[in-house]
C-alpha cells in the first residue's frame, strides 16, 4: 500500500479540549480543565460525543487535510455477487470518495463498499479516501468550527433543555460543513502516483 497523504501547511493549533470548550461556550455552559479526566456533568457529556462528532464530520465533507490516496490489488477470493473482484480498504478508510483504473483518477468505474471490502471488476485499483484523522491539530478553521458546533448540538438538550438551541448548533454544524468542504474542494487536484517500488501482495490484498 503506497500512500500520499496530502499535508495541510496551515496548521491552527487546537487540542480536544480546547474543541470542547468551545462547544460548551458556544452553550453558555461551564468550561472543562481537561475533558478526559475532569469529573463534571460537561466533561463527561464531551468524553461521550467527541468521538462520533469528530468522525461525523470528516465522514460529511471531503476534506483534503484527511485526504488519502492507495493502491489495491485483488484478493484471491471473489464476492458472490455482480462484482467480479474483492479488496480489502485500508483500516483507517471512513469514505470512500473515488474509484479508478488510472493513477490520475480520471477513469472512474462502479464499485459497491461493503464493510471493509470494495467490490469491483478490475486487478487494481486507485482509490482516494477520506481517513479516520485524529490529529486535531490538521483540521482545517472550518473543520474545527464544525466539530465545535457539532459536539454543542449533542451536548445542548442536556446542558441547556433547549431544542431551539439544539437546532441552531446543527444548523452551524451544516453550514461550517458545506463551506468547508465547498472550499477544500475547489483546492483539491488530483495528481498522478508515484508508486515507486510496488510489491503485490494476492495474500493481503494491499499494494505496499
Amino acid at each position: 500500500m503506497e500512500h500520499l497523504k496530502s499535508i495541510n501547511l496551515g496548521v491552527i493549533k487546537m487540542d480536544e479540549t480546547r474543541i470542547c470548550n468551545m462547544a460548551l461556550g458556544f452553550l453558555g455552559a461551564n468550561l472543562v480543565t481537561n475533558y478526559r479526566v475532569d469529573e463534571s456533568e460537561e466533561a463527561e457529556l464531551c468524553r461521550v460525543n467527541f468521538e462520533i462528532s469528530r468522525r461525523y464530520c470528516l465522514e460529511e465533507a471531503d476534506w483534503t487535510f484527511a485526504s488519502d490516496m492507495v493502491v489495491l490489488s485483488a484478493l484471491a477470493d471473489t464476492p458472490a455477487f455482480k462484482y467480479s473482484r474483492a479488496f480489502q480498504l485500508p483500516s483507517d478508510c471512513l469514505v470512500v470518495r473515488s474509484v479508478s483504473l488510472s493513477s490520475n483518477m480520471s477513469n472512474t468505474l462502479p464499485y459497491l463498499k461493503q464493510n471493509t471490502q470494495l467490490y469491483a471488476n478490475a486487478e487494481n485499483l486507485y482509490i482516494r479516501y477520506t481517513c479516520d484523522e485524529k490529529n486535531i491539530n490538521v483540521f482545517s478553521a472550518n473543520a474545527i468550527f464544525a466539530l465545535a458546533y457539532k459536539l454543542a448540538s449533542l451536548m445542548a438538550l442536556p446542558l441547556t433543555e433547549s431544542r431551539k438551541t439544539q437546532e441552531t448548533m446543527e444548523a452551524l454544524t451544516l453550514r461550517y460543513l458545506e463551506k468547508g468542504g465547498g472550499i477544500d474542494g475547489s483546492q483539491s487536484r488530483v495528481a498522478p502516483f508515484k508508486t515507486g517500488k510496488i510489491l503485490t501482495s494476492r495474500r493481503t490484498g494491499i499494494i505496499q
